[in-house]
């Protein structure tokens, strides 16, 4: 069930084991006996980004050290947590292995307080957004506030299929930049932040049976600002075509959250 996700080439491919003579700076994880090296900016180019923040006045010197990579990181791991509510004929062995959703683990990795951060400024935009729903409780609260007329009104929903690896990072941070214009904050380091998150989309590594792999589109389930890089993403695309059909908004159209 793991490994076919992770052979999927369309969204990961696997890492040479060697140290290639690029920008990338690299970061030593000891595993067992063998020294396994990976890629990742944020030695060099996050350092950069880190420091301007401090000068900037943007965060502080105790802030800079939570955010800064550990000298001794956890390599990011893949696990799957399994759809047990999929039919049985549909599962991975027909009723037997179900299929499974993966997440990638970035607890204690070198880029996991990084994306805390940056959470903490993407999460209150989706607050801000209409089609925002918390859960299936906020979703019923949300209910009782509308009356329907049943004889013209009827319930309609859809799905992402395997959203978090569909998304075009390309895509996602324009829209992440589409939403920090229109919500500005002075307090807020637009630029640097935009750099931060690209960091984290295009250098998602993980280490799965041995080797390490690298996720080649979308953002990974187990990333903190993943639910709401998605949330604002999915709003700017309803939006987008509600405008487009000039379609005028019922009281209640609303998206749960992801």
């Amino acid at each position: 069930m793991m490994l076919t996700s992770v052979i999927d080439i369309a969204h990961f491919r696997c890492m040479p084991t060697g140290i290639g003579d690029h920008a990338l700076s690299f970061l030593m994880i000891s595993c067992g006996i063998k020294q396994l090296c990976y890629a990742f900016c944020l030695k060099r180019r996050g350092q950069a980004v880190h420091d301007f923040l401090l000068r900037s006045g943007f965060i502080t010197d105790g802030q800079l050290q939570f955010i800064y990579p550990h000298l001794n990181p956890r390599p990011r791991l893949l696990y799957t947590l399994p759809k047990i509510h999929k039919p049985p004929e549909l599962r991975s062995v027909p009723f037997c292995i179900p299929p499974g959703r993966p997440i990638i683990s970035d607890i204690d990795s070198e880029s996991y307080h990084v994306a805390e951060y940056i959470d903490h400024f993407l999460k209150p935009i989706t607050f801000l957004q209409r089609p925002y729903i918390k859960d299936s409780f906020h979703f019923l609260e949300c209910l009782k506030q509308v009356t329907f007329n049943l004889e013209h009104c009827f319930l309609v929903t859809c799905d992402v299929e395997s959203m978090y690896t569909n998304i075009n990072s390309t895509d996602g941070l324009k829209t992440v930049e589409f939403f920090f214009n229109n919500y500005p904050d002075a307090k807020r380091p637009d630029g640097h932040i935009l750099d931060l998150l690209k960091i984290s989309l295009f250098n998602n590594d993980f280490l799965f049976n041995g080797k390490f792999r690298l996720q080649k589109s979308g953002t990974a389930m187990g990333k903190i600002f993943a639910p709401s890089y998605a949330n604002l993403l999915m709003a700017k695309i309803e939006e987008d075509f509600f405008q487009s059909i000039n379609f005028r908004r019922p009281p209640l159209l609303c998206q749960i959250s992801w």
